[in-house]
């Protein structure tokens, strides 16, 4: 699956917990691939094809489990070097109060929205 946006935390997590294997794999390559066998129009359709042909025929290394400190040290470190944007303010709006699906990283989020709306 593509890395985007930390949308893919749900689900890998889900993956984790049944002992399946997973690859979490950049969207530039993802693109690229896509771009060298010539397909240039984007679709949902089309880049689930594509996304799985790329992991078939490339074949990247599965991804390993990181352990729930890391990954909330990552991710406040991504949102914290997201830029100060009316948008990336809602995203963690809804992160703190909307998306129960990272319900572990919540405190977090409070953090993130009072350093973003601190002045200097």
């Amino acid at each position: 699956m593509e890395a985007t946006a930390r949308y893919q935390l749900l689900l890998a997590e889900a993956a984790f917990r049944k002992a399946l294997p997973l690859c979490i794999v950049k969207p530039l390559s993802v693109r690229r691939y896509a771009q060298a066998i010539g397909l240039l129009v984007r679709t949902d359709r089309i880049d689930a094809k594509v996304i799985a042909e790329f992991g078939s025929k490339v074949q990247p290394p599965i991804t390993l489990r990181k352990s729930k400190s890391l990954m909330l040290i990552k991710d406040l470190l991504s949102r914290r070097q997201a830029p100060n944007t009316r948008r990336t303010l809602q995203c963690e709006n809804n992160a703190l109060h909307g998306d129960s699906q990272r319900h572990f990283m919540q405190p977090n989020n409070q953090r993130v929205l009072s350093t973003t709306n601190s002045p200097g």
